[in-house]
């Protein structure tokens, strides 16, 4: 966990993490500005799964980029493209961070889950089993887990439907990892979303 708290003693983050608490979210689906959101998701993935550094992290970086690419339409504030900045900003940021406890594999699992946490659709059978190949059921697990707590960190806006889409996402990547006969990684917890 010395990796979580090399980034809550970063100067670095907390300054990226300040520039975010002065960005607001004028936006129906949230009620927090950025950096009290990354605050609330962060608080609630250490609490789902307390010794998952990478986790904790990814959820410490996952909306980091929105002040950067923060406009307007339509009186709304929108965030286009913020999960691939935030990505960019966490490339460079853990670069800073020296830490034995960040491997490559952590490296790679945390940007991969601040790049794609922002999942509004349904998954295809295809994309998941893509998904488990490229970055291992943990990392899907993960993903599914930060969403929730992402989901849980926003407003009540379109909630129930956000989390209807998660929970199918769920199901049918616990369908697939049966399918193949694996276990799948945090079952009970993506069991408890369900």
């Amino acid at each position: 966990m010395m990796i979580v708290n090399e980034l809550r003693n970063s100067k670095t983050y907390n300054s990226l993490l300040e520039k975010a608490k002065n960005c607001t979210q004028n936006n129906p689906h949230h009620i927090y500005d950025v950096g009290k959101h990354i605050e609330k998701v962060a608080e609630a993935a250490e609490n789902m799964i307390p010794s998952d550094h990478v986790l904790i992290v990814a959820a410490m970086l996952h909306d980091i980029g929105k002040p950067d690419v923060k406009s307007e339409k339509d009186g709304k504030d929108i965030f286009f493209k913020h999960a691939e900045r935030s990505a960019e900003i966490a490339a460079d940021l853990l670069k800073i961070i020296k830490d034995e406890n960040i491997n490559k594999d952590d490296y790679t699992s945390i940007l991969w889950l601040v790049k794609h946490h922002e999942i509004s659709n349904i998954l295809s059978e295809k994309t998941l089993k893509k998904y488990i190949r490229e970055v291992g059921d943990i990392n899907v697990s993960r993903l599914f887990i930060l969403r929730y707590c992402d989901i849980n960190g926003q407003s009540d806006f379109q909630k129930e439907s956000k989390l209807s889409i998660l929970k199918e996402n769920i199901q049918s990547f616990i369908n697939i990892m049966t399918e193949i006969e694996m276990e799948v990684s945090y079952r009970e917890i993506l069991c408890t979303i369900l």
